[in-house]
């Protein structure tokens, strides 16, 4: 692992010391901020955890310190610099993950892009980002749109940046995506040509090759992904304004993180600009039945005549 690999996601020319299958590699030496994955040695920073078995932080404006027993310890500075120190060889699968999803959500915060927990489907040139808490469906909603043509641009991790005019632009990730056997197999791909996440894990990574879409797009509004065991009807409503401002910040990735790295009035402007050139939804969908394809066409329906009232504000 000590050759340094040059790879291409979430808007970064990222150099790491850790080799990503999942990573598109940055052949052209396209123009990109860099960031950088660093192995280090922080065995000497180990006495700023207690011993115990949960997962630390220690954060600041700056920098954070994430400490995962047994795993790793990694330091992410806002100079979009992540240091990685591996405490097991053999868990690298984990290493991995947190490093694209939690660290890489924390240096998307440190540089003041918005990091929503969902995945992100172009449609008709622009971005429409499908939100929601783990077990919502957004994966596999999202994988629904793909097998009827739309192209992915982000799955788990969704980076939002404010362009020189104030508008709001989904940033790709990189092409793969994560979804649960169940799901495979409603849409018959077989799993046993797949590699689980982790050990004795039914959750698999997909490929999505040809269907990403590799550049950045304008965001065209937000759905939240929600389930119900009351009723078996699909439904799609209109989230107010006030209401809006809840939804984001409760789905902005690690938002816990926010009051400690002193962005809180940042994150408020930021998503008040979001709700006020786009819309945010809720979608409402039942628990007792597979509705992946039913949802594609209703908000395909939906979206035209949101578009239209957003144009007239």
């Amino acid at each position: 692992m000590s050759e340094v690999i040059r790879y291409l996601a979430f808007g970064y020319t990222i150099y790491s010391d850790i080799r990503f299958e999942e990573l598109p590699i940055n052949k052209n030496q396209i123009n990109f901020p860099e960031l950088n994955i660093l192995l280090v040695d922080l065995s000497c920073e180990m006495k700023r955890f207690i011993e115990n078995e949960e997962i630390q932080f220690l954060i600041n404006e700056e920098q954070v310190w994430l400490f995962i027993p047994n795993i790793a310890v990694f330091y992410i500075a806002r100079a979009c610099t992540i240091k990685v120190h591996i405490l097991d060889e053999q868990r690298m699968d984990v290493v991995k993950m947190f490093i694209l999803g939690t660290c890489i959500g924390i240096c998307l915060l440190q540089n003041k892009i918005l990091p929503l927990h969902g995945s992100a489907i172009e449609i008709n040139g622009k971005a429409y980002a499908f939100i929601g808490h783990s077990g919502a469906g957004k994966s596999t909603l999202a994988s629904a749109f793909i097998q009827k043509g739309y192209k992915l641009i982000s799955d788990d991790v969704i980076p939002v940046k404010l362009d020189d005019r104030n508008i709001p632009v989904v940033i790709p990730a990189y092409p793969q995506q994560k979804l649960w056997k169940e799901s495979l197999d409603q849409f018959g791909i077989d799993s046993m040509r797949l590699t689980p996440l982790f050990e004795r894990e039914t959750k698999f990574a997909i490929p999505a090759g040809d269907h990403f879409l590799n550049k950045e797009v304008p965001l065209g509004g937000v759905f939240e992904l929600t389930k119900t065991a009351e009723n078996n009807v699909i439904g799609i409503n209109s989230i107010t304004k006030l209401l809006a401002f809840k939804t984001l910040y409760v789905h902005t990735y690690r938002n816990f993180l926010l009051n400690d790295m002193c962005l809180l009035e940042w994150h408020f402007k930021f998503t008040a600009n979001i709700i006020e050139r786009t819309f945010v939804h809720q979608i409402i969908r039942p628990i007792s039945r597979f509705t992946p394809n039913e949802l594609v066409n209703q908000v395909l329906a939906n979206i035209p005549k949101e578009e239209m009232q957003v144009a007239n504000i």
